[in-house]
């Protein structure tokens, strides 16, 4: 953050405590933005599920090759 940021944030938090009877506190954590290993999961688990509905679906039938060809 730059000292603009700070100021202004400095300014919000102060207003919001004369304002009301509470004290804000700001916590900054640092975080990874983009971690890989939740994306993996949700798009392993959806591969999963869309290729147990083709292989196994009653209503609907897909032919094998379409899986190999077309996923």
């Amino acid at each position: 953050m730059n000292e603009a940021a700070e100021v202004e944030l400095r300014t919000a938090i102060e207003a919001i405590e004369r304002a009301s009877a509470t004290e804000v506190v700001v916590a900054v954590r640092p975080r990874l933005r983009r971690w890989l290993i939740p994306h993996v999961l949700v798009g392993a688990a959806a591969l999963l599920a869309v290729l147990a509905f083709a292989l196994f679906s009653d209503d609907y039938e897909v032919a094998l090759w379409t899986i190999a060809v077309a996923p």
